[in-house]
């Protein structure tokens, strides 16, 4: 599904029972959860929902009403407060809404939500032309692992930047990356550089592989070969 298709069934299955349940008909983009938590978020229309995943239970806990414009859920703080989503705006009037392509007329932000006082704030500005994401470390929620890209040719660049729990003091942790995650409170980020997108093979100058860790200390990234 593209991410601005109408709406997706969020189901829940039990991996031991092999019991499948029906959580809502009716979602808009992609649900998100705390790492190791018991709960999902995510966007019915313009309402924002919690559902539990030991009873399917779901409840409504605010209206993005007013905020601005929701492109992604990105990420859950542990203790469930937080809510980061990216967001996007028009920078030119004349040029309508473009995804995945190198002219995209859209800026995108990292907006928080706190979601007991049901206020917001604008973490990143001005808005950023590449694409935009940030997670909250899994563990201790201090920290953001934001994520940027740019274009250099035909190709989209990822870059990875670690910043506080307010996107602020961000420090480059990776390069070209086009996927990265969090490896549990290690201080560590699992990321996988280029390949060839065209061939879907690996590139020659990097025949063992495209996964590395990463570490927020400096030290030079180890490769996991294939």
């Amino acid at each position: 599904d593209n991410l601005l298709s109408p709406t997706k069934t969020l189901l829940c299955h039990d991996l031991a029972t092999k019991w499948t349940g029906l959580i809502d008909r009716d979602v808009t983009g992609w649900p998100v959860g705390p790492a190791w938590g018991g709960s999902v978020y995510y966007l019915s229309g313009t309402t924002i929902k919690r559902a539990s995943l030991d009873t399917c239970v779901t409840e409504p806990l605010m209206t993005m009403d007013g905020l601005p414009r929701c492109w992604q859920f990105m990420s859950v703080s542990p203790d469930e407060r937080y809510l980061l989503y990216v967001a996007t705006e028009a920078t030119s009037q004349e040029t309508p809404f473009t995804v995945n392509t190198q002219t995209s007329s859209e800026g995108y932000r990292l907006v928080r939500i706190d979601l007991r006082d049901k206020t917001w704030k604008v973490l990143t500005d001005p808005p950023e032309t590449g694409r935009l994401g940030g997670v909250y470390h899994p563990v201790t929620g201090l920290q953001i692992q934001i994520s940027k890209s740019f274009w250099e040719g035909n190709k989209r660049i990822g870059v990875g930047l670690l910043a506080d729990a307010e996107g602020r003091n961000g420090k480059e942790v990776f390069r070209r990356c086009h996927h990265a995650c969090w490896l549990g409170n290690t201080g560590k980020f699992a990321g996988l550089i280029e390949f060839d997108f065209d061939k879907l093979a690996h590139l020659p100058e990097n025949p063992d592989g495209e996964l590395l860790i990463y570490s927020s200390d400096g030290a030079p990234p180890r490769l996991i070969p294939v």
